[in-house]
Formats: structure tokens, C-alpha cells, sequence
């Protein structure tokens, strides 16, 4: 069990987690079409898939879990992260976005965010890159959970290099 996985803190992440390694099987990223939303039935709720585009990058959400519409009282679907109003923090969230990308790894973000009824949150964020093609990393699955705090919630990331996949020689 690694020590990334113990800091993702909540089940519903590392449910994600191990279900992402799980259909990565031998490749170095899942395959879009390994996911299927039957075996996330748990998770669901809290996920998002991200689109990622080039030249200039950007990220698009292609699917909200139901639960992150409702703690940010709109669905994002079809929206890209950098649009005015959709996050106040987007900077930060490109950045972190960009260097699941391009490093590849796996991210997990912490940090305040501004839920439905104004009042400020603690969001954490899963990263999870992904390929339509087997080549390149052109999605990431996402997965979040969110805390109301009284006490501020600081921002904080940490990332996991990718680990050679499981069958390979190296």
C-alpha cells in the first residue's frame, strides 16, 4: 500500500485509486474505454472526466459527478476549467492539471474553494491520467471530496511519479 494512497484520507479516493490502478493493468495510463461507470456505482458521484486539449492546454469537463454539482450549485458539464465564474482559484487548478499531464503522474490537490451557499470549503482532488488512444494522456479522471471548515483549509499538493505498470519488465 503506498503512502500516497494513505494520504488521499478518504475512502471514496482511494476506492478511485485502486480502481484506476486496477484497469490500468499493463499499460503506463488507462485506456478511456476500461472505465466502466457500473464498477464506480460507489464512487460516482464524486467524479469528473476532464478533456485535455493542446496548443494552448486546457481542460474541458466532459462529465460532473452529481455530487460536485450540487456542492457548487452548477453543472459544469461542457465547460472549460479557465472560463470566468467557474473556478476562483483556476490558476492553481491548471497548474496542477498541467503537471498530471505533462509529467505524467498522479495528483492530489487540497486547497479552499467556494461551495453553493457562498460559504468556503475544503476541496480535495484526485488526479488521474488517462489516454483515448494508448499514447497520449488526453483525460484525466478525477475524483473529489469536500469538508466545510471553520478553521481554513490551506493549500497543499502532492503528486505519485507513475510507477512502472504491473507485468512489465522494467
Amino acid at each position: 500500500m503506498s503512502s500516497f494512497r494513505d494520504a488521499l484520507g478518504f475512502p471514496r479516493l482511494q476506492q478511485l485509486y485502486d480502481y484506476w490502478y486496477r484497469v490500468r493493468g499493463t499499460r503506463d495510463v488507462p485506456l478511456r474505454s476500461d472505465i466502466d461507470p457500473l464498477d464506480m456505482r460507489g464512487v460516482l458521484g464524486h467524479v469528473v472526466l476532464l478533456d485535455v486539449e493542446r496548443d494552448p492546454i486546457r481542460f474541458r469537463f466532459r462529465l460532473v459527478g452529481t455530487e460536485l454539482a450540487r456542492v457548487r450549485g452548477v453543472d459544469l458539464t461542457g465547460r472549460y476549467i479557465d472560463e470566468a465564474n467557474v473556478f476562483s482559484a483556476h490558476d492553481a487548478l491548471i497548474r496542477f492539471y498541467t503537471r498530471t499531464v505533462t509529467e505524467p503522474c498522479i495528483g492530489l490537490q487540497r486547497g479552499p474553494d467556494k461551495l453553493v451557499d457562498a460559504r468556503i470549503g475544503c476541496m480535495f482532488r484526485l488526479a488521474l491520467p488517462m489516454s483515448s488512444d494508448g499514447r497520449a494522456i488526453d483525460m484525466i479522471l478525477g475524483g473529489f471530496e469536500y469538508r466545510r471548515t471553520s478553521d481554513g483549509c490551506t493549500y497543499t499538493e502532492i503528486y505519485e511519479p507513475l510507477s512502472p505498470p504491473r507485468g512489465s519488465d522494467n
